[in-house]
């Protein structure tokens, strides 16, 4: 009697490395498959929502590293449905657009430098819808704090903000005492006077982006300067009467340095050793 054979084992699954029936499914699916795509890749992480521009001054434009989203090149169909939420952003023009930017899933982070002369010049070079559509504002603490010199006059153009990112100076992380909390206290006052009074509510017309301190984080105590930004953001929740580039401006200037006690000391001590010739007691 012959020998048996023993079965064959079972072949592996084939792991499949593509997927050739989907341009098959139907085309609701389609849709509803490249729009969860699009909000993965928003939602992916701080790197890829963070869009630098700086200005190219040969090429008379807006430029940015940042490499458009995969779906604008995937295939016609996602190219449709991506242009939806990416569009060409940031040009004094629309045919001299060269940036794929969401107002509603992007950071702008602009390098104003760039442009020119402190604070950098927006001017002609942004569309004014441009402008106004943008939500969220990332900068740093240094360029923020040259803005402030002027009122902020430059971002004044961007009246949609719904926040405003400030990244902290690397070289002044001072953390601890609230500088220029005497002089914030006066200006609450002043930005409260009257408000209480019924006919006045008609004066809250304007409304003010929130602040975030990129520098805070579990553990990490809020810095010397920015402690106020919860204050601020409580504020941002209601309509207030005062323009908010303005007011800001104030408020960076007034926490920028150590607050009024401190510097009235520093004089008094100055005068004092210019006097007797010895340190204030």
């Amino acid at each position: 009697m012959p020998p048996r054979r023993r079965a064959a084992p079972p072949a592996p699954p084939r792991t499949l490395t593509s997927f050739t029936i989907f341009s098959k499914l139907p085309s609701e699916i389609r849709f509803q498959i490249w729009n969860l795509r699009l909000l993965l890749d928003a939602n992916d992480s701080m790197k890829n929502i963070i869009v630098p521009i700086e200005w190219d001054s040969r090429q008379r434009s807006f430029m940015s590293d940042r490499k458009p989203p995969a779906l604008l090149h995937t295939c016609k169909e996602s190219r449709a449905e991506a242009q939806k939420i990416y569009q060409l952003r940031f040009a004094s023009s629309p045919e001299f657009a060269r940036i794929y930017f969401s107002y509603e899933h992007d950071i702008l982070l602009i390098n104003w430098p760039s442009m020119g002369p402190a604070p950098g010049r927006i001017g002609r070079k942004l569309m004014d819808k441009e402008c106004k559509d943008v939500r969220c504002l990332m900068i740093s603490e240094q360029s923020l704090l040259t803005h402030a010199e002027e009122n902020l006059h430059e971002l004044e153009r961007f009246t949609g903000l719904r926040d405003i990112c400030v990244l902290c100076d690397p070289d002044d992380i001072e953390c601890g005492d609230e500088y220029g909390s005497e002089g914030m206290m006066q200006l609450a006052k002043v930005l409260d006077e009257g408000l209480d009074e019924e006919p006045n509510y008609a004066l809250r017309t304007q409304t003010w982006p929130e602040l975030v301190c990129l520098r805070n984080d579990e553990g990490i105590p809020a810095c010397s300067r920015h402690w106020w930004f919860d204050g601020w953001n409580q504020r941002a929740k209601i309509m207030q009467k005062d323009k908010w580039p303005e007011t800001l401006a104030t408020s960076l200037l007034l926490t920028h340095e150590d607050d009024a006690e401190h510097d009235a000391v520093f004089l008094l001590n100055m005068l004092f050793m210019h006097a007797t010739g010895q340190p204030f007691p």
